[in-house]
């Protein structure tokens, strides 16, 4: 049975056309709108992002773990992205704590990895994938689009994260993107999803948003995964 993210509502409300990607149901069509593949850096795409692995790293040697994963050092606030003899991922240290994100077709081989290297070592790995969830606004105006419509305060520069509290929530916010443009990104629990995209819906006219599928996504990424050296 293929996993449900949290955003489906959603994106059926952009009259999406659903189909598998690494065991989710996902977009993978929106007939009412321009083509994802032509509008790709130069738009606002919105990305539904929750199959991305999302795995927390946590207990008194995480920031050396994560530096470790990165292969540098780490401020509070950054990310950076590194390949592993298992794939690429991104490494984020904000609010205390490390977040280590990596592609769903590299989510179990990471995982093992990662709780491999912590065996015995003061950190723990916990999975994080289902319990939250994760969308994305990526293009060349895509952070000044979302700043201006989501009822929080951002201040990022490119590869930066932030854990930001508002109405006695919380969320994860990174200014990154897993195809190489500008973007902005957000991780929140599975129930917020919703209530946390909704600017993307009831304002996508208005900041030239349009909804991008699996498909889409997934040929940027390789692609972008790719120029990161062996």
């Amino acid at each position: 049975m293929l996993k449900i993210s949290p955003l489906t509502e959603l994106y059926e409300r952009f009259g999406a056309v659903f189909s598998e990607y690494y065991g989710w149901n996902m977009p993978a069509d929106f007939p009412e709108f321009p083509s994802c593949e032509d509008a790709l850096f130069k738009s606002n795409i919105a990305f539904d992002l929750t199959p991305f692995g999302r795995f927390e790293i946590t207990g008194q040697g995480f920031k050396q773990f994560a530096e470790k994963l990165a292969g540098g050092k780490l401020r509070e606030g950054e990310c950076s992205f590194s390949r592993l003899s298992c794939g690429v991922v991104r490494t984020v240290t904000a609010g205390g704590k490390a977040l280590v994100i990596s592609h769903p077709a590299n989510n179990a081989s990471v995982l093992k990895l990662l709780k491999d290297e912590a065996a015995g070592g003061g950190t723990a790995v916990r999975d994080i994938t289902e319990n939250t969830a994760m969308f994305g606004l990526y293009g060349p105006k895509a952070y000044q689009a979302f700043s201006s419509l989501a009822p929080i305060s951002l201040n990022l520069e490119r590869e930066e994260a932030d854990v930001i509290s508002a109405m006695m929530m919380s969320f994860t916010v990174m200014r990154s993107s897993w195809i190489g443009s500008d973007g902005l990104e957000v991780i929140c629990s599975s129930s917020l999803a919703r209530m946390a995209a909704s600017p993307i819906e009831k304002y996508h006219k208005k900041a030239d948003i349009i909804p991008g599928s699996a498909g889409c996504l997934d040929k940027a990424a390789v692609k972008f995964m790719e120029t990161f050296e062996e």
